[in-house]
């Protein structure tokens, strides 16, 4: 059997690091998998006596806090990391979401929400800094390929055990395995190696990255954009489609399988420019013409189908754009881009959360948030 170190080509003194953080991704990744599909149904039933539409609309103002938090919290993180590293970073963002969990096992959305929020933006902008220094710089596509195989093979039994937990238990048990699943994730951060950095990151900054890779910013806002609809409100319509948790549950883990394994097999190839573009171009064009299908043809097979082109073309999609993109942050200095990749994605994710609360607020068709989640999906197809 291969190792981490023979697979992603890695010095020996970076195999440990790359170990760790692997397994906590992978970990972590388990628990969106298992969590984030069920928590916007949790939430929907929770606020449901006082209207489905007045429900749609909470979930959308509770993910609308999620997203703004890193808006806010950035210049912050980035300063606590110059000072002290990004591994307490990285161990505190974990921390930060297993307090959101516990508020909200007790219905605390919001202040969950705030915590959830501040633990992504921690959270991503450490893991990429750290990743970036633990990896063999030329097998960047393989190594983010690997990672993405390893957190949909994590992610394709989660779903199902969500759903069986959901229905035969209670959401009291669904919590603390979810807490469980974060404390796990905690343990192997502890024994990676720190990651300094002397430069916190403005809005300033920000601004100047935006003008310099004008593409860039509109594929990460559209990939931001559908990616929440996507996260947010397709699982919602499909339980209400499904009427079952663990329907849904089987339903994601049959199609994450089939993403795993074009994962790797596509990650090999994206370290080639060409193959990572013409990659990018079949990934956005397959999400949009999933999306417009989901949107003319309303119904429980249509919906199925256009979902597993959805799932099988996602590598296609997500690999080349954070291949490209962790190579653009390799030109300067990586706090500086990879903080404008996730406050990017940020702003796309409220783009789409206000969109979609004013589709629902004016009582249009709801299939219009899936034809804004096709143009959205369109965005990344001119990163270069």
């Amino acid at each position: 059997m291969r190792t981490y170190q023979q697979l992603l080509h890695l010095p020996h003194n970076y195999i440990k690091t790359s170990h760790a953080l692997f397994t906590s991704i992978t970990l972590r990744t388990f628990f969106f998998a298992y969590f984030s599909l069920f928590i916007p149904i949790i939430i929907f039933q929770y606020y449901k006596h006082l209207g489905s539409s007045f429900a749609i609309n909470m979930l959308g103002v509770i993910y609308l806090v999620i997203s703004i938090t890193p808006i806010l919290a950035f210049p912050a993180v980035t300063k606590t990391a110059a000072r002290f590293g990004y591994k307490p970073i990285l161990i505190t963002s974990l921390l930060f979401l297993f307090t959101g969990l516990l508020l909200m096992k007790y219905q605390f959305f919001f202040p969950g929400a705030l915590l959830f929020g501040f633990s992504s933006i921690a959270w991503w902008i450490s893991y990429y800094i750290i990743f970036l220094d633990s990896i063999n710089i030329q097998h960047t596509g393989k190594n983010v390929g690997l990672v993405e195989t390893l957190g949909a093979l994590s992610g394709i039994i989660a779903p199902l055990i969500g759903g069986l937990i959901l229905t035969y238990t209670n959401q009291s048990i669904f919590f603390l395995t979810s807490i469980a699943v974060i404390c796990l994730a905690i343990i192997p951060l502890i024994s990676i190696k720190n990651r300094f950095t002397t430069h916190s990151v403005s809005y300033t900054d920000l601004i100047k990255l935006a003008v310099q890779y004008p593409k860039d910013f509109f594929a990460f806002i559209g990939a931001g954009g559908e990616g929440f609809i996507y996260a947010i409100y397709w699982p919602l319509f499909l339980f209400l489609l499904l009427k079952s948790q663990l329907s849904l549950g089987i339903f994601a883990s049959v199609i994450t399988l089939i993403a795993a394994i074009a994962s790797y097999i596509l990650g090999k190839r994206s370290d080639h420019k060409k193959a990572a573009s013409l990659y990018q171009k079949i990934g956005t064009t397959s999400f949009s013409i999933s999306w417009l299908g989901k949107s003319l043809w309303q119904t429980p097979l249509a919906w199925s189908l256009f979902d597993i082109i959805h799932r099988i073309f996602n590598p296609f999609f997500v690999i080349p754009l954070n291949t490209t993109s962790l190579y653009h942050a390799q030109k300067g200095s990586q706090s500086t881009y990879i903080t404008f990749r996730e406050i990017s994605y940020r702003i796309g994710n409220v783009i789409a959360i206000l969109i979609s609360i004013l589709i629902i607020h004016l009582g249009l068709p709801f299939w219009l948030i899936f034809v804004i989640a096709a143009f959205l999906s369109l965005t990344p197809m001119k990163i270069n």
